[in-house]
């Protein structure tokens, strides 16, 4: 079985009628998008989007797994993720993408996650890397050295 396949396969144990909107309450629904992460020691966390009435804290599915990967396990460094709503990830449809702010907290939490691969594809299992879609990214020179060296 290929990673992405056991990614997959880790996301339905977890949620049930994906795409299906869920109401928690009045203010607070989700189950649009889903994602799985696997972390650069190969596990893989997911989660699913939460949207709320107030529109701040809304948060997409790739942090809801991100933030359980790094609070459960301290580990920053991604090795690949997928996030879908019903349908799996096509170039067609652009279903794949993390969002803005999803791509910057990836790069926030570690430079190596520029390398992290993005299915793009399911059929193909084509991917991109986070880097080609968050090119020129503003923090670089933060996570040099005094002496130019990357952090580790």
């Amino acid at each position: 079985m290929d990673k992405w396949q056991e990614m997959k396969e880790e996301i339905d144990k977890h949620y049930k009628n994906i795409g299906e909107h869920k109401e928690w309450s009045p203010f607070v629904t989700g189950n649009d998008v889903v994602a799985a992460v696997e972390d650069e020691n190969g596990k893989i966390w997911t989660g699913v989007n939460i949207e709320t009435a107030c529109g701040v804290v809304c948060v997409c599915a790739e942090r809801v797994a991100l933030l359980k990967m790094v609070t459960e396990s301290n580990t920053v460094v991604v090795r690949r993720i997928m996030c879908f709503d019903e349908q799996m990830p096509t170039k067609e449809l652009v279903n794949w993408a993390p969002c803005g702010a999803c791509r910057e907290f990836l790069m926030q939490l570690s430079d190596k996650n520029a390398e992290c691969e993005i299915l793009v594809d399911w059929n193909s299992r084509e991917t991109i890397k986070l880097k080609d879609l968050i090119p020129f990214w503003w923090g670089d020179e933060r996570y040099k050295t005094p002496n130019g060296e990357q952090d580790k």
